[in-house]
């Protein structure tokens, strides 16, 4: 007989996640809670992919050597 531990249920993990918290002026926060009840999904759901893309579109390397602009030098 297998052990119902070893039994999962639901969809298979996405692997390890990390939350974030983002705090949005409450002009923003009331239309994004009504644009997730029009659209029927969860500020999750709504919000990683565009995260996930935002993030995939940055070069690490490109920001890490950025040399700071002569305006901040001079002053």
């Amino acid at each position: 007989m297998a052990s119902l531990m070893n039994t999962r249920r639901g969809r298979p993990s996405k692997g390890q996640r990390h939350p974030f918290t983002v705090k949005l002026d409450m002009e923003r926060a009331v239309k994004l809670v009504e644009l997730l009840g029009i659209l029927e999904t969860s500020g999750v759901e709504f919000l990683t992919p565009i995260i996930e893309a935002h993030l995939d579109s940055i070069d690490l390397d490109e920001v890490r050597h950025q040399e700071a602009l002569p305006i901040a030098r001079a002053s």
